[in-house]
């Protein structure tokens, strides 16, 4: 007689396209890139990931206005109930940000904070729900997290280029601030769509500058 414990698991994979995150439309091209990029990162082979952030470049994540993926980006619907009604309907999507054009349909979700050089207002490419731990000068320091696994994209301002490492930065906490009211132009011009609900200022240490800096970031709900 077999027990149940001895019996095979029926296991089936999350998404069809395995690689691909769960609860999401996602081609196979995409679940290829997932796969490439979790297991160089696992790996923290820092060539390994240098080919493949100037190959396939790395996950990012913003908005869509369509829940119609192509090849090059992963739609996941939005956990905010204002973007589920039918005439405004809003989704989450991922690309792979590299040297490759960004596709028409992707619409980025921005840090905004005042330039370290001459103090004028800008903005950096975030992954949306992420803040900079740290900034170095221009370039956003922001932890991520595979499986575990921990390392930091560095954002630069002038190209919205990622790279990667796996240092461990200073840490100093992130103050509540005011709102600036030229932050809070530069967001207002950027949410024609109405996708962000409200927004937020805090203080983010800056390691080159050695003082604390003001951003502005943008929540859906």
């Amino acid at each position: 007689m077999t027990s149940l414990a001895e019996k095979p698991l029926d296991i089936k994979p999350l998404h069809v396209n395995q690689g691909c995150p769960e609860n999401s439309s996602c081609s196979k091209e995409q679940a290829a890139r997932y796969k490439q990029f979790e297991s160089v990162v696992k790996m923290k082979k820092v060539e390994g990931l240098k080919n493949v952030l100037g190959n396939i470049g790395a996950p990012i994540t913003g908005w869509s206005l369509t829940d119609t993926p192509d090849n090059s980006s992963t739609i996941f619907d939005s956990e905010c109930p204002r973007h589920r009604v039918a005439d405004h309907r809003v989704y989450v999507s991922e690309i792979f940000l590299s040297k490759a054009k960004i596709p028409s349909s992707y619409i980025p979700n921005y840090i905004y904070t005042f330039s370290s050089t001459n103090q004028k207002p800008i903005k950096i490419m975030a992954p949306y729900r992420t803040l900079p731990q740290v900034f170095i000068g221009d370039t956003a320091v922001i932890m991520m997290d595979t499986d575990g696994v921990y390392y930091n994209y560095l954002i630069n301002r002038d190209d919205s280029k990622i790279s990667i490492d796996f240092k461990k930065y200073p840490y100093f906490e992130i103050l509540d601030s005011e709102c600036s009211s030229e932050l809070s132009k530069l967001f207002k011009e950027d949410n024609s769509h109405g996708i962000y609900e409200y927004y937020i200022c805090k203080k983010v240490w800056n390691e080159k500058t050695k003082k604390y800096q003001d951003i502005l970031y943008g929540r859906g709900c």
